[in-house]
C-alpha cells in the first residue's frame, strides 16, 4: 500500500464521515449531540486553556511557513525580473 500524504488521508476521513452522515443519520445528529453537551458541560477555564495551549503551539510554525512562502515568492518575482531584463 502506497503511502499517502496527510492531505489524501484527511480527505479520505472526511470522506468516510460525509458517508457514514448518509447512512447514518439519526447516528450522526446523535454524536453531534453528545458532542455538544460534552462541550458545553466542561469548565470554560479547560476549554478556553486547551484552545489558548493549541494557538500557542501552533502560532510559531504558521509564522515560520508563511515567512518562508513569503521568501520563496519575493525569490521567484526577483528572479522573473532579472531574466525579463536584456543582456548587452
Amino acid at each position: 500500500m502506497p503511502k499517502q500524504s496527510n492531505e489524501e488521508m484527511i480527505a479520505h476521513l472526511v470522506g468516510e464521515v460525509k458517508e457514514f452522515a448518509r447512512r447514518e443519520p439519526v447516528a450522526t445528529v446523535a454524536v453531534a449531540c453528545g458532542v455538544g453537551l460534552l462541550v458545553h458541560l466542561l469548565p470554560n477555564k479547560w476549554v478556553a486553556g486547551a484552545a489558548t495551549a493549541l494557538g500557542a503551539m501552533l502560532v510559531r510554525p504558521v509564522i515560520l511557513s508563511l515567512g518562508l512562502t513569503k521568501a520563496v515568492e519575493l525569490c521567484q518575482q526577483r528572479t522573473t525580473a532579472c531574466s525579463r531584463v536584456e543582456r548587452p
